[in-house]
């Protein structure tokens, strides 16, 4: 017998996710509008101060991204990416760049999977689950899309909508996000101009000036046939027509998803400017939104120390 009572039950240990699956665009660091060609981008301070396109854009992880990346690694929590971007091989030179205290972002990911692909995240997050060899339930996802994060969350695991990135403060995070929903309402008047821009341009010349270009070449080849000049030119005005109809379907195409684009960043401002409002500008705001989201199955997870 024992007047001590009970031996009082040990504290449970904190769960931790197996994988953290996050995408990269507007949650690991900012779309950047870059009209050069190649990945040649100059490492600033060595990548841990980002880096510098040829055209002088500038690319660097987001400060709470960086948090949370050293987080994950002293951690020893395993790291995989998700991402529908069309720039994968520009992907991975920012990804092998950019570093996080002395290792790169690559380094840390390691051997775990990288997803560069269309299609739902909800997909992906499954597949990389899969790779892994854990239940979907075990993951903790990441990323600026709210119907992503809903996605995620309906295949059983913990998702965050993060609409401004990965940030140290939802202050940083309201900031951010403006400065998201100005640049994609640019990116969209960009796209607008170019729709509306008399004539399409290829290789810098017109319609007209490529029929006369054509002209002027079957002229010199054939200077006494003049019907037959006139008949390859209509054909080749024919070509440029359905040349131009293709481009200008795409154009209109990318125009209608980058206004889906501009609404949902509205969206997300809004959902941030609400929380700014009811926590104040200094709250953590990666830990108010793993503590936030429904259906958390990582209470004391944070990334923020």
């Amino acid at each position: 017998m024992s007047l001590a009572g009970p031996e009082p039950s040990p504290e449970p240990s904190p769960r931790v996710p197996s994988v953290v699956v996050c995408g990269l665009d507007w949650t690991l660091w900012p779309r950047p509008r870059v009209k050069s060609s190649g990945v040649a981008w100059a490492p600033a301070e060595g990548g841990g101060g980002g880096l510098r396109s040829p055209c002088g854009a500038r690319l660097d992880l987001f400060p709470g991204a960086r948090a949370a990346l050293a987080a994950l690694a002293d951690g020893g929590i395993s790291l995989a990416l998700a991402s529908r971007s069309h720039r994968p091989e520009w992907a991975v030179e920012w990804l092998r760049s950019l570093r996080v205290g002395e290792r790169s972002v690559a380094e840390l990911v390691g051997g775990s999977p990288v997803l560069f692909r269309d299609g739902p995240k909800a997909l992906h997050v499954r597949e990389i689950a899969e790779r892994v060899g854990v239940a979907v339930e075990e993951v903790l996802f990441f990323d600026d899309r709210l119907s992503d994060v809903v996605s995620v969350r309906r295949e059983g695991a913990t998702a965050v909508h993060c609409p401004g990135g990965l940030s140290l403060t939802t202050g940083e995070q309201l900031a951010r996000q403006q400065f998201r929903v100005e640049a994609d309402k640019a990116e969209l008047r960009d796209l607008e101009a170019a729709i509306r821009r008399e004539g399409l341009l290829v290789g810098g010349k017109s319609h007209a000036e490529r029929a006369q270009a054509y002209r002027a070449a079957l002229q010199a080849e054939q200077p006494a046939a003049e019907q037959r000049v006139e008949e390859e030119v209509l054909a080749f005005k024919t070509r440029l027509d359905a040349e131009g109809s293709t481009v200008q379907a795409r154009r209109r195409a990318a125009i209608r998803k980058m206004q889906l684009q501009v609404l949902q960043d509205e969206e997300g401002l809004r959902e941030i400017s609400r929380v700014v409002a009811e926590r104040g500008p200094a709250a953590q705001a990666v830990q108010l939104g793993v503590f936030a989201s429904d259906g958390q199955r990582f209470p004391e997870f944070s990334f923020i120390p």
